[in-house]
């Protein structure tokens, strides 16, 4: 199996559901018991959501990156890097609730609903099957 037979839209779906289910299901566990309101329930989820994150976003990154050819990448337009820049410091959120007065339950949520929101915007680009360019167009992936 060559780089190419792995890096396409089918193991991106794969890795989303491999990863996905247990992510949020561990989420919503915590959520309706005590865990989510401890340190150590936050500590857990910026974890599991850290390597959820890396590796899907990472997959998709390579995937179009192997496809678009030297020097072709195209840049998105100052509104949609803005878009860019802010989508990828809220993933940092989970940082705010162990350095912060607050709580870690209110964390946990946020940043259970930011990971969320990250793979809703990963599965788009599954389910609309982008091209190069419009990969690189997509304000909602990691530069």
């Amino acid at each position: 199996m060559s780089k190419y037979d792995f890096l396409n839209r089918k193991w991106n779906v794969i890795i989303s559901l491999v990863q996905g289910i247990p992510t949020f299901t561990f989420a919503v566990y915590a959520i309706f018991s005590n865990i989510a309101g401890s340190r150590g329930g936050m500590i857990a989820i910026s974890v599991v959501g850290s390597l959820f994150c890396l590796i899907l976003e990472l997959h998709s990154s390579a995937r179009f990156s192997a496809q678009c050819k030297e020097g072709e990448k195209p840049r998105p337009n100052s509104i949609g890097r803005i878009l860019l820049i802010i989508h990828n410091l809220a993933f940092w959120f989970f940082l705010i609730p162990l350095f912060s007065p607050m709580s870690y339950r209110t964390g946990f949520i946020a940043f259970t609903s930011i990971l969320f929101f990250r793979f809703l915007a990963n599965s788009y680009i599954n389910i609309r099957d982008f091209n190069t360019k419009q990969y690189y167009h997509y304000p909602f992936r990691i530069p």
